[in-house]
């Protein structure tokens, strides 16, 4: 038994019901994931305080009591140093549920690179579904309360580790306003330099480049330079030379 139910369900009251509708489907569609009856890892690793200690938890708790606190260690090294894909599929919904509400404090670029060494591309589409359904979810919520730009760069990155296609996302961050403008000064010098500021865009390197020419195509520049024009109260034709 994978140790969760439906009655069990419970997630933050602040979070968007579209989010939570998300995160019930994650559990639902992993819910027949074994719970692992061991797991295994290198030495050095396992005799670790806190590994130990979500070692001992995994086997008592409930997979949706788990705390944040206690599968954080896991989150960052889960399939690389500890334990392999399948039991990552069982600790999945409650850590997809966890990075939601932002009390695991596990960069999701992270995450989407376990997900994809765990074979994503190869899930059955229910699977692939409800995980690009919550990604989905968390996207169009930050593209709401992202105040710097860096959370959006940051989804499009983990969007773009598995393999999806961006530019239905790309195509909601253009009509964004402030938050388009945010995300590519968030890059700007490193688009300069004809690259992007997150350093994880290297595990994608074909998806890094239809971002850069995203941004230098002639319609984003149009919307950056409309969006600055809005800000500072000029023509936007006058922001670039002629």
């Amino acid at each position: 038994m994978s140790g969760w139910s439906p009655a069990q369900f419970e997630t933050s009251t602040d979070m968007n019901p579209a989010l939570q509708q998300a995160i019930e489907k994650v559990y639902t569609t992993f819910r027949d994931i074994p719970r692992p009856r061991t797991i295994v890892g290198c030495p050095h690793c396992l005799e670790r305080g806190d590994v130990r200690r979500f070692l001992d938890v995994f086997r008592q708790q409930p997979l949706s009591e788990i705390l944040a606190d206690d599968i954080r260690i896991y989150a960052y090294k889960a399939i690389t140093t500890i334990g392999c894909p399948e039991d990552f599929l069982y600790f999945l919904p409650r850590i997809l549920e966890l990075e939601a509400d932002g009390s695991l404090s596990v960069e999701p670029e992270i995450l989407a690179d376990k997900i994809a060494v765990a074979g994503f591309e190869s899930w059955s589409n229910e699977w692939r579904d409800a995980i690009l359904n919550w990604m989905d979810a968390i996207f169009d919520d930050v593209l709401q309360v992202d105040q710097t730009g860096s959370d959006v760069d940051a989804w499009l990155c983990v969007l773009g580790r598995v393999r999806v296609d961006l530019e239905p996302y790309l195509e909601r961050l253009l009509h964004t306003g402030p938050t388009l403008i945010n995300v590519f000064e968030h890059n700007a010098m490193s688009l300069e330099q004809g690259s992007l500021s997150n350093v994880f865009w290297d595990y994608v390197p074909e998806t890094k480049r239809l971002v850069i020419d995203w941004f230098a195509s002639a319609r984003t520049k149009s919307a950056i330079d409309e969006q600055y024009g809005v800000m500072w109260n000029v023509d936007p034709k006058s922001l670039r030379p002629s």
